[in-house]
C-alpha cells in the first residue's frame, strides 16, 4: 500500500466557463473528463458565492483545503511575496492586477484581462514606472512577478478585497473593498486610473481592438501570521509564487514542475501529492494528464485521485471506475444542472 492513497491534481484556470453558453465547443471532445466526471464524486465546490469566500481565488482554496491549512491566515499577496522572495521588504503585501473598467449607464463593468485580451510583458514593464512612480508617493513599492504586480506597504491598511474574478460576475457596490481603509483604497484605486488613462500602451492595445488597462485591481491583501499552524509533510508541485511561498513558509518537499508519472512516483514514498499544473487548454489536460493517471489509478499505484478544475472537483476512486453503468456526462452537461 502507498503511503499516500490520494493524489491531487490542481488546473487553474483551464477553461470550464461559469455557463453551458460560454464554454468552448472543445469540451464535447473530452470522453476522459466526461467518464471520470459521472463516475466519480463530482460538485462546484469552488464556487464563490460571497466575498468572504473570494479572498483567495478558487484553485488556491482548494491547494489549501488539500494541504489541510486555514485560508484566512494564508493571504495571497503574502504568501506570494516569499515564494518571490519578497517577504521581507513590506508590513503586508496586495495584489495589484491590471484589468479594464467599462462605464455603463447605471453600472461599472469591471474586465479581466486575461487569455486573450492579457497584457504582454513589455506592455507590464511599460505600465510599471508610470505606476510605481505615483505608489512612491504614498510609500508603497510596486513589484512584478509572474505577470502580476504585487504591492509593498509600509504600514497595515485595514480593508477586505476581492479577487478579480469574483468582482467581474457581482454587482460593482457588492464588489468594492469593505472596512475602515476602503475609502482610503478606493481614493488610491481611482488615482491609478487616472495616471493609467492616457498611457500609450492603452493607445497600442485600442490601436489591436483590445481594452485598455485603464484600471488596477487591489486584492489578496495580509500578512503572515507568526502563530500560522504548520502544515503536514506534502509533496507540492507548482512554480506560480503562491506555491512556492507555501513551500518555503512550510518547509514542504516539492518542485516547480513535473509530470503525471513523477507525481504517481512521489505517491508511493510521500504522505500527501498535490499537483499545480500549468496546461494550455483542456485538451491538453486530458491527454498528458488525465490519461497517465487514471491509468495509474487502475493499477492500484494509488487509491484516490482529486482533480480541482476550475471550480469544481471530482474525487474518483478505483472501485467507481467500474460504474460501467452510468452515461458519460459530457462537460457542457455539468454547467446546466
Amino acid at each position: 500500500m502507498p503511503r499516500s492513497s490520494r493524489l491531487t491534481l490542481i488546473a487553474p484556470n483551464v477553461g470550464i466557463a461559469p455557463s453551458a453558453a460560454q464554454l468552448s465547443d472543445t469540451s464535447e471532445n473530452l470522453p476522459l473528463l466526461a467518464r471520470i466526471g459521472t463516475r466519480g464524486e463530482r460538485a462546484r465546490v469552488w464556487r464563490a458565492g460571497t466575498a468572504e469566500e473570494a479572498r483567495l481565488e478558487s484553485w488556491q482554496r482548494a491547494l489549501l483545503r488539500a494541504l489541510k491549512l486555514d485560508e484566512s491566515t494564508h493571504p495571497s499577496a503574502a504568501i506570494s511575496a516569499i515564494g518571490a522572495q519578497l517577504s521581507n521588504e513590506a508590513q503586508e503585501w496586495w495584489h495589484a492586477t491590471p484589468i479594464h473598467l467599462a462605464a455603463g449607464l447605471n453600472e461599472v463593468a469591471l474586465v479581466p484581462l486575461e487569455r486573450e485580451l492579457a497584457l504582454s510583458d513589455d506592455d507590464m514593464e511599460s505600465l510599471k514606472p508610470t505606476l510605481a512612480s505615483h505608489l512612491d508617493e504614498g510609500q508603497l513599492r510596486l513589484h512584478t512577478i509572474d505577470r502580476d504586480w504585487l504591492i509593498a506597504a509600509n504600514e497595515y491598511w485595514q480593508f477586505e478585497s476581492v479577487t478579480v474574478r469574483f468582482a467581474s460576475i457581482h454587482d460593482w457596490n457588492a464588489a468594492l473593498p469593505k472596512g475602515a481603509d476602503a475609502g482610503r483604497l478606493r481614493r488610491l484605486i481611482t488615482e491609478l486610473q487616472m495616471v493609467l488613462h492616457d498611457h500609450r500602451v492603452n493607445d497600442l492595445r485600442a490601436a489591436r481592438g483590445l481594452p485598455s488597462a485603464n484600471a488596477v485591481w487591489i486584492w489578496g491583501n495580509g500578512r503572515i501570521s507568526s502563530n500560522v499552524q504548520s502544515a503536514k509533510s506534502a509533496f507540492v508541485v507548482g512554480a506560480r509564487p503562491f506555491v512556492r511561498g507555501l513551500r518555503v513558509l512550510h518547509a514542504l518537499d516539492g518542485a516547480d514542475s513535473a509530470n503525471a508519472e513523477s507525481l504517481v512516483e512521489k505517491s508511493s514514498t510521500q504522505e500527501m501529492v498535490v499537483g499545480v499544473i500549468e496546461t494550455a487548454d483542456m485538451n491538453q489536460l486530458e491527454s498528458q494528464w488525465l490519461t497517465p493517471l487514471v491509468a495509474a489509478l487502475k493499477q492500484g499505484r494509488f487509491e484516490t485521485l482529486e482533480l480541482i478544475i476550475d471550480e469544481w472537483q471530482i474525487t474518483l476512486s478505483r472501485s467507481q471506475l467500474r460504474r460501467f453503468w452510468r452515461r458519460d456526462q459530457p462537460v457542457k452537461e455539468w454547467l446546466v444542472q
